[in-house]
Formats: C-alpha cells, sequence, structure tokens
C-alpha cells in the first residue's frame, strides 16, 4: 500500500488575487499559500509549537522539511489576469477633496503607488487546485490529516493570499475537497465530512451558523485556546481565542460584481476610521505643538491604532501640512487584528468581518511617535471593539 495521502481542494478567486514574485506577474506561488496556512494552523491549535516545525517545517540549526507538500493545479481562467488601473476605482469616488470617500481605493490605496503600476493580480473567477500530501507516519495518526483540514478550511472561509489579504484582497473560497490514497482513490473520511463547505448556504445566517459548527469541530480536534490568568500564558498571536467573534454585513453583492463587495467593506472601515473622537483633536493638538502653533504634547496612543500599526495622521489645515505616525516602539508594525472579505454565500458576496483573538495594537504593543523612542499611555477605547459592536448593532432588529 501506497504510504501518501492527499487532500484534493478547490478553490474559486473572489477579489483579484496579487501573488507573485520579484516580476510582479500574477503566478500561484506553493510556498506562500503555505505561509498563509501556517498561519491559520497556529490561529487555531493552542499546542502549534509542538507540531509546527514537523508540519510546515522549520529553518536554522534545527532545520528540517516540512511533512506538508504542496502542489497548485491551474483551472479556468487562471491565465487571465488584470492591472488595478482596469478596476477603474475612481468612478465610485463620492464627495471632493478630502472629503471624497470610496471605500475601493482606501482598502486598494497600495496598488496605485509607484512601483506597482504594472504588477498583475489573477482576476476574480479563476480556479485552481491545491493538493496536500503528507507520508503517513502511522494509521492512527490523525495529526497530518487535521492540521491540514483546518488550515485549507479556514484559509477558504475566513482567508485571502497576496497583497493586501486582510483587507478584501485575494479571498478564495474552498468549493470542494477529496481525501485520496495513494492510488488515487477516494477514502471517505468522517474528519474531512464534519468540517462544512459554506458557499452553497441559503443565507447569511446559516453561514454564520456553519462557519461558528466549523471552528467548533477543530476545536474539539486541537483544544481551546484560554484567556490566561493566574498560572496560565497569554496566547498573543493572532488566534481563535474568547475575544474571536465575526460579523457578516448586511450589505450583498452579486457574484461577478467584486468591486461592489469591496467597495462596501471598505466603506464601512473608512467611515469608523474618519476622524473618530478623541483622536482627531487630541493629534491635531499634538502636531500643532509641534509646529509651535499653540496645542498640547500627546500622552496616549489613538484609539484608532487598535486597528493596526503603523498608523499616520496627516493634517492639510496644518501650517506645512505636517503628517504623524505611530507605531510600535522598536519594531516596524504590528498587524491588524480584525480582517475584512467577501465571503460567498450561494449567488452573492457578503461582507465578513473577523476579529481575532490576541495582542491589540496601541493597548498591549507599546506605542510612540516613530523615531521618539518614547512609548505613550496605551489608547483609553479600543476603537476595533466599538467598530465589531456597531456592526452587529445594525443587525440587531
Amino acid at each position: 500500500m501506497n504510504p501518501f495521502h492527499r487532500l484534493s481542494c478547490d478553490f474559486d478567486v473572489l477579489t483579484p488575487l496579487f501573488l507573485g514574485g520579484a516580476s510582479q506577474t500574477a503566478e500561484l506561488r506553493a510556498p506562500s499559500i503555505k505561509g498563509v496556512m501556517r498561519f491559520w494552523y497556529r490561529a487555531l491549535d493552542p499546542e502549534f509549537a509542538k507540531h509546527e516545525p514537523i508540519l510546515f517545517g522549520n529553518g536554522g540549526n534545527d532545520a528540517r522539511q516540512s511533512l506538508l507538500r504542496l502542489r497548485c493545479r491551474p483551472g479556468e481562467r487562471i491565465q487571465e489576469h488584470m492591472r488595478w488601473r482596469d478596476a477603474r476605482a475612481d468612478q465610485f469616488d463620492e464627495g471632493s477633496g478630502r472629503q471624497t470617500r470610496n471605500g475601493l481605493t482606501y482598502l486598494g490605496f497600495p496598488f496605485s503607488m509607484r512601483g506597482n503600476e504594472e504588477r498583475t493580480a489573477l482576476r476574480p473567477g479563476a480556479r485552481f487546485s491545491l493538493d496536500v500530501s503528507w507520508h503517513r507516519p502511522a494509521p492512527e495518526d490523525r495529526q497530518p490529516l487535521r492540521v491540514a483540514l483546518a488550515s485549507v478550511w479556514a484559509l477558504g472561509h475566513f482567508g485571502s493570499l497576496g497583497m493586501r489579504a486582510r483587507r478584501g484582497f485575494g479571498a478564495v473560497t474552498l468549493t470542494g475537497w477529496r481525501l485520496l490514497a495513494g492510488d488515487g482513490q477516494t477514502v471517505a473520511d468522517g474528519d474531512l465530512e464534519a468540517l462544512p463547505l459554506l458557499h452553497r448556504t441559503a443565507g447569511a445566517a446559516e453561514w454564520a451558523a456553519g462557519a461558528r459548527r466549523g471552528i467548533d469541530v477543530v476545536r474539539g480536534w486541537f483544544g481551546q485556546f484560554t484567556a490566561g490568568g493566574a498560572g496560565k500564558a497569554r496566547s498573543r498571536h493572532p488566534h481563535f481565542g474568547p475575544q474571536a467573534d465575526f460579523v457578516l454585513g448586511a450589505d450583498k453583492a452579486r457574484r461577478d460584481d467584486w468591486r461592489g463587495a469591496v467597495l462596501s467593506l471598505g466603506r464601512a472601515l473608512q467611515d469608523a476610521r474618519q476622524r473618530t473622537p478623541p483622536d482627531y483633536g487630541e493629534v491635531k493638538n499634538h502636531v500643532l505643538f509641534e509646529v509651535r502653533e499653540g496645542g498640547l504634547r500627546i500622552q496616549r496612543a489613538p484609539a484608532r491604532a487598535t486597528f493596526g500599526l503603523p498608523l499616520t495622521f496627516r493634517f492639510g489645515s496644518v501650517p506645512r501640512g505636517k503628517s504623524v505616525t505611530f507605531a510600535p516602539v522598536d519594531e516596524e508594525r504590528h498587524g491588524s487584528l480584525l480582517l475584512l472579505r467577501p465571503v460567498l454565500v450561494g449567488d452573492s458576496l457578503s461582507s465578513l468581518f473577523l476579529r481575532l483573538d490576541g495582542d491589540v495594537p496601541g493597548i498591549d504593543t507599546p506605542v510612540g511617535l516613530r523615531g521618539s523612542g518614547r512609548s505613550l499611555a496605551p489608547a483609553a477605547q479600543n476603537a476595533m471593539d466599538e467598530f465589531i459592536r456597531k456592526l452587529k448593532g445594525k443587525l440587531t432588529p
């Protein structure tokens, strides 16, 4: 009997997928996909540190090859590439000047920056398959299969690939999978059947219920993250711990209207972050202090920092158009715990806002003005969680 098993997974691309090498040409890259699977595995297994080096490999003095091996197989429309300018995002502008609102350009702003003009993306509607294979250590060892299933399932429902993956781009949906033995025959497996594929659900409520059911299945395999406390270490990386939550927004777009779907995501976040009190006044006062136009030196991190760092404020009304950037002290960035992407619900795209547990930027991270080396007091408010609460409030009858 061939000792290899293979999990064959089918994906549809929902939003432009900017994934490629140094040439900036769009391509499926197995190492990049494996890195995203590793992220989701860490988010799902409290004991990931014990198993990750064996399953995903590691470097350094203890370098070892990954037990899980990935192979990408191109499908329909995979050669149909696009550039950011093809989106014609400016047509969705509302307002003018500094009051312009456009959720699409808000989330996709890096694509119009110098150096990214020729970067290409896989078009929405493209399809590909991902094969995850491994040498089965023993028939009773379920760990490799469960890790493969959990990380692929999370990628296909909560995750995205490529540039701006946390902000609506590179969203993929898992449309089918099967477990194959070494001779190519399909193998029935209860663990695979326990995780629901949600792209054909009838509505947002059914999708959300299925997603929570899938998370519970994975927690049954790996155990649950704890909130810390006496004698218990707190998990600091993004994960599905007690503070993790998600919301499916009320707005929907047609499956073929990726721009409308990303526009809705971006407007929700843009509106939440514009001139958030008391951030706007406190930071502007600090800028006025720096240019000696009055004001007061800032003493604490802005509440908006909880959405992720670095965070830059620009004030055209201040002399010389002064800007100020907040960043983790002695570090470059602290990625957001808030992930945005459209999900496929039947024939529509719905807005998913996922809040993972872990260290909150601006509260659990020492934050200062970039280059100052001085820590500010933690943010007085968690604007990210307030955003989630407001989203939920809009859905309450």
